[in-house]
């Protein structure tokens, strides 16, 4: 039941003799709402994407924050205390219960959600009862405009005016982001106002009524205005969340194909590690058979055909190497160990290593004296001269090749000049890649079959010495490579006497050696053994399952690779426990590692690795039985 109070003498109050009034009036109000949040611009998005943004528009009203219900508290209470000597305390209460109860349930439901992460089923169940909340504080603030409007009474009628004009202005302010919910709130407050003033028949109350209705649509417009540009804001943070979400997807798929191609890599190094200890067994077993045939098969037509196989074999090992040096450098087993060496010492040993194939290719290899001294590893800084020398003479079709040292306050450059056919500057780009030959035709005078993998482990071995590769090339005018920022050194170097290992005559030393040798693969020990018998060794041969008893030999020739019981080290050891725990011991592995390099030296062995060349096989024992006696 709504109570009226009468009004004074200075006009007819409007009544509203019970509540289906009321609740008609609330009816058209709420249908009228709805037609109206149809003019809100439409999300074309997938349904997640909408409900992401229904998420965040619960968000953004669930965190207004505590202005919007305490202004509502104070704004009630001062129209109560306005109206209150013009209307019964029914109405009034009535009035207060409308606006202050939803009021205080939007307060808790700000209370209890602000802080939380919503799903949607939440947000749809929350702003129900926010959206319900909201209505019922429409209709009460119409309730004020029709029941307490004063007619004849100017000043409360400006003030009530004035009131809820500014509350639905706040309404607009802080609710826009959800043209339903603002609707709700404006719409059942002003339109009523407007009403009461239509009916009170007083003067300009017709006007009135009409400004109050175009202010009513001014808001609308102005709500329908800011939802559009908050949801173009909402749009635009979802299109970027969507980004960072799509560019982590990317960064997490990058990631894992990077882990899959290291993984691949590995997996390659791993394999030509692998494959290149397995088919060095048979070219290091080919080899010694070469160089065990008898004297007489070196002469005429069979002797030039061993050549060529002698050649063959030279060609193939080096290539091997190549493509173990690769596998080092890629799964990090090469490291720098630095010392002070002069670059002239260096560079010599280049210049005589490569002074015959220069020869045979008409090429004058020069060296020119430098005198300096650096800090870095000289076998490494070696090994990356040589290739650059090597391909310089192979493939630069040249007459000269330069070797010098230049020197740059503090620092040394070792160029490698040639005056060939120079290199175009596409071919530049890609020289230093893996697998990368240039044509034929580049190819000089003595060009021999190769992998590509010259240049490319230049490059990596200066990266692990933190050196810097140079090229400096033009079409018909040559080139030159630089090793570039190497550290000088002013520390003397202590003289040594020398006792080279490569190209010693050793004579008979040999003759009458009495050798363990041990193998657990049957050609190999038996090409080695022939091998060693034509050198005029006395040869005990052992396929590595068992340690001999009985053991009177002057030097221990061992594979690493002996089976599942024993590897080479361990059998050495076993030998040595034995009989003579300083015989001396030659190893022989196709595994290149770090580990069993460190191994080796720990247990006094000399590493060899395969295929070894008869040669080489011949200085190193020679080497040991001289160091023993």
């Amino acid at each position: 039941m709504i109570f009226i109070r009468s009004a004074p003498p200075t006009g007819d109050p409007v009544k509203v003799t019970n509540s289906n009034q009321m609740f008609t009036l609330g009816a058209a109000i709420h249908g009228s709402i709805t037609r109206f949040t149809h003019l809100a611009p439409p999300v074309e998005q997938n349904q997640n994407r909408s409900q992401r943004m229904r998420v965040q528009e619960a968000h953004l009203l669930l965190n207004a924050g505590l202005q919007a219900p305490i202004s509502h508290f104070l704004v009630l209470g001062l129209v109560a205390w306005i109206m209150w000597p013009v209307h019964s305390i029914g109405n009034i209460l009535i009035f207060v219960l409308l606006v202050a109860i939803p009021v205080s349930i939007q307060l808790l439901l700000f209370l209890k959600h602000r802080r939380k992460d919503l799903s949607f089923a939440e947000t749809q169940q929350i702003m129900k009862i926010f959206n319900r909340a909201a209505l019922t504080v429409g209709l009460g603030w119409g309730y004020a405009g029709l029941c307490l409007f004063p007619p004849g009474d100017a000043t409360r009628q400006l003030f009530l005016t004035f009131v809820m004009g500014g509350m639905s202005m706040s309404a607009v302010s802080g609710q826009h982001v959800s043209v339903r919910t603002t609707l709700y709130s404006i719409v059942p407050g002003v339109a009523p106002l407007a009403f009461s003033y239509a009916m009170s028949g007083e003067q300009n109350s017709i006007l009135y009524a009409v400004l109050l209705g175009a202010y009513l649509f001014l808001l609308i417009g102005s709500t329908l205005r800011l939802n559009r540009t908050t949801m173009r804001s909402f749009e635009l943070q979802l299109t970027n969340e969507d980004l960072l979400h799509d560019l982590q997807d990317q960064a997490i798929a990058l990631k894992e194909a990077k882990e899959i191609a290291e993984t691949a890599n590995a997996a390659k190094s791993r394999f030509l590690a692998q494959a290149s200890h397995d088919l060095r067994q048979p070219l290091h077993a080919i080899g010694l058979y070469i160089e065990s045939l008898p004297e007489s098969a070196s002469k005429g037509r069979t002797g030039d055909v061993i050549g060529r196989i002698r050649s063959s074999l030279d060609v193939l090992s080096k290539l091997f190497d190549s493509l173990l040096d690769v596998t080092l450098l890629d799964t990090g087993q090469i490291s720098a160990r630095n010392s002070n060496f002069p670059i002239d010492a260096v560079l010599n040993q280049i210049r005589d290593e490569f002074l015959l194939v220069a020869k045979s290719s008409k090429v004058d290899l020069t060296v020119v004296p430098c005198g300096i001294n650096v800090q870095s590893d000289p076998v490494l800084v070696r090994r990356i001269v040589q290739n650059l020398v090597s391909n310089a003479i192979r493939n630069a079709d040249c007459e000269r090749v330069l070797i010098g040292c230049l020197r740059r306050s503090g620092r040394a450059d070792i160029g490698i000049f040639d005056n060939g056919r120079g290199i175009s500057k596409v071919d530049q780009t890609r020289i230093f890649e893996e697998f990368t030959r240039l044509d034929v035709n580049r190819a000089g005078k003595s060009a021999s079959p190769g992998l590509g993998l010259g240049l490319a482990i230049v490059k990596k071995l200066s990266d692990v010495l933190g050196l810097e590769v140079d090229l400096r090339s033009q079409q018909g005018k040559g080139s030159v490579f630089f090793l570039k920022g190497l550290e000088r050194s002013t520390t003397p170097i202590p003289k040594r006497e020398e006792t080279p290992i490569s190209g010693r005559k050793w004579g008979d030393k040999l003759v009458a050696t009495k050798v363990l040798l041990v193998d657990d693969d049957p050609e190999t020990l038996a090409a080695t053994g022939a091998l060693l018998q034509r050198w005029g060794c006395d040869v005990t041969i052992n396929d590595g399952q068992n340690v001999p008893d009985v053991i009177n030999v002057d030097i221990l020739i061992c594979d690493f690779e002996l089976g599942a019981k024993l590897n080479g080290i361990e059998f050495i050891a076993a030998v040595r426990a034995a009989d003579n725990q300083d015989l001396p011991a030659l190893l022989i592995s196709g595994n290149t590692s770090p580990d069993l390099r460190k191994a080796a030296n720990a247990n006094h062995l000399l590493l060899l690795h395969k295929p070894v060349r008869p040669a080489q096989l011949r200085t190193a024992i020679g080497h040991l039985i001289t160091q023993s006696r």
